[in-house]
């Protein structure tokens, strides 16, 4: 399980979502456990064990298409999990990478984890690309998310200086033309 998608996947659970169709249950039920850990919860450990049984939210795909074209980045990243698993479409990882990258540039904070693990892995037919990795964790720690300040740090600590440098232009870049954060 890479770290990255556990981290993000927290990131959903604590925003009442469900990062099972972006990751799968890979890391579902470890997503669960540490977001319950965070709250305090002192059955973490049976809850998550338990969660798998749980279905995901069931919304219709006109409905959430509706809603992601009239620019609501939950909408949004819900439909890239369902273009990623191929849920009631046929799938299609480009157009989950967009869809993904509409809502981190909206300022949806779990969608900005998202697309920074996708960069920083190389996924969804994305190239490895530390530099806007770093960027979008960076943004994301900049609301307060200590999951994307953890990850920033130790991204950094493997880049060169002149990457440093372009992750900051790129991530000024970002921070000028993104909305303030939403962890909905």
């Amino acid at each position: 399980i890479q770290r990255q998608n556990v981290g993000a996947a927290v990131t959903i659970v604590l925003s009442e979502g469900d990062p099972r169709e972006i990751f799968g249950n890979n890391c579902f039920s470890q997503a669960v456990y540490y977001a319950l850990r965070f709250r305090g919860d002192p059955g973490a450990g049976e809850k998550s064990a338990s969660a798998l049984n749980t279905p995901p939210r069931a919304v219709s795909l006109e409905s959430l298409r509706a809603k992601a074209d009239a620019g609501d980045p939950v909408a949004q990243l819900s439909l890239a999990a369902a273009l990623v698993r191929g849920t009631g479409v046929p799938k299609d990882k480009a157009a989950a990478a967009q869809w993904i990258e509409k809502a981190a540039t909206a300022g949806y904070t779990p969608a900005q984890m998202a697309l920074a693990a996708i960069y920083s892995n190389g996924e969804l037919g994305m190239q490895k690309d530390p530099i806007r990795a770093l960027a979008w964790y960076s943004l994301a720690a900049a609301d307060g998310n200590e999951t994307a300040e953890k990850y920033a740090n130790r991204l950094a600590k493997e880049m060169t200086p002149e990457q440093l440098v372009q992750s900051r232009q790129f991530g000024m870049a970002l921070l000028e033309s993104t909305p303030p954060q939403k962890k909905q």
